[in-house]
């Protein structure tokens, strides 16, 4: 078994970094979107939209295989793991591939598929690494619990953010076919699918999201796409979630900012309405 080199890992990642493309992903923004974990970004990705090209989706495929190949090698894992739901876009095709049982597991840690997890050494295959919450918090729980391990996870792409230390907390070693790190960026902006303002922005993120979000929360263009998400009854939620989970220390300058920019308001009012 030899790990993939460098080379052919680059080779791999532009790839599948241009099937994204052609289905016009990621996609950014000038100031952010909001994240469910409260956390704001100036980008989003859904990596399952590779399925709309049956080459690129079986070349995605294969990369994962190839990684899995390599990187653990086929006689030294059990089964093949995914969970609810994205996941199975690409983990049912993968173990099909290297000939291993499925495990599906639900979100209510129900399993189909292969159900016998007792004594398994599993490969998690996930469609996207964002913040490491269902991993950690479900589909590990939920393998250990029945009596499996999970000895390695592969990623179709990996945003580089918290789930890079969750993967690290459960000490699983883990890889992905499309790594959204400064390569990544750098083939975005060679071939002008993002200005190199945008890619400075994107760069600037990479060593510290949380100082990012916090500039760009204080910028006009930041506030103003606050205060444009907390005006519509839509999406105030999203807007709220910002300040509650995402950056409560900047409640009370927010409130500030908007009773000086839009109109008078309170925290109070800001976090409950």
């Amino acid at each position: 078994m030899e790990s993939l080199s460098q080379e052919y890992k680059l080779a791999m990642q532009k790839q599948g970094l241009l099937a994204l493309v052609k289905q016009k992903e990621p996609k950014f923004t000038d100031t952010w979107f909001p994240y469910t974990s409260g956390q704001i970004g100036p980008y989003y990705v859904q990596s399952v939209v590779v399925e709309n090209d049956g080459k690129d989706y079986a070349e995605a495929v294969e990369s994962i295989c190839r990684i899995i190949r390599a990187e653990v090698g086929v006689t030294e894992f059990d089964a093949i793991g995914g969970g609810e739901s994205r996941d199975w876009d690409f983990s049912n095709p993968v173990a099909v591939a290297l000939k291993k049982p499925h495990i599906k597991v639900y979100k209510d840690g129900k399993i189909l598929g292969s159900t016998d997890v007792k004594g398994k050494r599993v490969v998690w295959v996930a469609d996207l690494n964002n913040e490491g919450s269902s991993i950690g918090k479900k589909w590990y729980p939920t393998i250990n619990e029945n009596d499996g391990k999970i000895v390695y996870t592969c990623f179709y792409v990996d945003r580089r953010e918290d789930g890079v230390k969750m993967m690290d907390e459960l000490e699983i070693p883990n890889d992905s076919v499309v790594p959204l790190d400064e390569n990544a960026w750098k083939m975005l902006m060679d071939i002008g699918y993002i200005d190199q303002s945008l890619y400075g922005s994107l760069c600037e993120r990479l060593k510290d999201k949380g100082a990012w979000a916090k500039n760009m929360l204080r910028t006009d263009a930041g506030l103003e796409k606050f205060w444009e998400l907390f005006s519509d009854p839509k999406t105030v939620a999203k807007a709220r979630n910002v300040l509650i989970n995402g950056y409560p220390d900047m409640q009370e300058e927010i409130a500030d900012r908007l009773s000086k920019r839009f109109k008078k308001i309170t925290v109070k009012e800001l976090l409950e309405g």
